[in-house]
Protein backbone atom coordinates (compact mmCIF):
# COMPACT_ATOMS: atom_id res chain seq x y z
CA UNK A 1 0.00 0.00 0.00
CA UNK A 2 2.83 2.37 0.88
CA UNK A 3 4.51 1.90 -2.48
CA UNK A 4 1.31 2.57 -4.41
CA UNK A 5 0.53 5.72 -2.43
CA UNK A 6 4.13 6.90 -2.69
CA UNK A 7 4.15 6.39 -6.47
CA UNK A 8 0.82 8.20 -6.97
CA UNK A 9 1.92 11.17 -4.85
CA UNK A 10 5.23 11.28 -6.73
CA UNK A 11 3.40 11.42 -10.07
CA UNK A 12 1.02 14.10 -8.77
CA UNK A 13 3.89 16.27 -7.53
CA UNK A 14 5.72 15.85 -10.83
CA UNK A 15 2.59 16.90 -12.73
CA UNK A 16 2.15 19.94 -10.48
CA UNK A 17 5.78 20.95 -11.03
CA UNK A 18 5.44 20.59 -14.81
CA UNK A 19 2.37 22.86 -14.78
CA UNK A 20 4.00 25.55 -12.63
CA UNK A 21 2.35 24.72 -9.31
CA UNK A 22 -1.12 25.31 -7.93
CA UNK A 23 -0.94 29.11 -8.12
CA UNK A 24 -0.07 28.97 -11.81
CA UNK A 25 -2.82 26.46 -12.48
CA UNK A 26 -5.54 28.62 -10.90
CA UNK A 27 -4.57 31.85 -12.66
CA UNK A 28 -7.65 33.41 -14.18
CA UNK A 29 -10.03 31.32 -12.08
CA UNK A 30 -12.34 32.64 -9.39
CA UNK A 31 -10.06 31.06 -6.73
CA UNK A 32 -6.96 33.03 -7.72
CA UNK A 33 -5.58 34.95 -4.74
CA UNK A 34 -8.47 34.09 -2.43
CA UNK A 35 -8.38 33.26 1.25
CA UNK A 36 -10.23 30.03 0.47
CA UNK A 37 -7.47 28.72 -1.82
CA UNK A 38 -4.71 29.61 0.63
CA UNK A 39 -6.63 28.12 3.54
CA UNK A 40 -7.29 24.88 1.66
CA UNK A 41 -3.62 24.51 0.70
CA UNK A 42 -2.45 24.97 4.30
CA UNK A 43 -5.27 22.79 5.65
CA UNK A 44 -4.42 20.01 3.21
CA UNK A 45 -0.73 20.24 4.15
CA UNK A 46 -1.60 20.09 7.86
CA UNK A 47 -3.81 17.02 7.39
CA UNK A 48 -1.20 15.28 5.24
CA UNK A 49 1.58 15.77 7.78
CA UNK A 50 -0.49 14.85 10.84
CA UNK A 51 -1.92 11.78 9.12
CA UNK A 52 1.59 10.60 8.27
CA UNK A 53 2.71 11.10 11.86
CA UNK A 54 -0.32 9.28 13.26
CA UNK A 55 0.25 6.35 10.88
CA UNK A 56 3.88 6.12 12.00
CA UNK A 57 2.93 6.16 15.68
CA UNK A 58 0.18 3.60 15.11
CA UNK A 59 2.47 1.33 13.09
CA UNK A 60 5.19 1.58 15.74
CA UNK A 61 2.81 0.57 18.53
CA UNK A 62 1.57 -2.41 16.50
CA UNK A 63 5.13 -3.54 15.84
CA UNK A 64 5.96 -3.29 19.56
CA UNK A 65 3.00 -5.52 20.38
CA UNK A 66 4.05 -8.07 17.79
CA UNK A 67 7.65 -8.24 19.01
CA UNK A 68 6.76 -8.64 22.73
Amino acid sequence: MFLILFFVVLLFEYDMKQNGGIFEMVKGSSYEGTFFLNFMIYFHTFLSITTSLIWNIFDSSILEEIWK
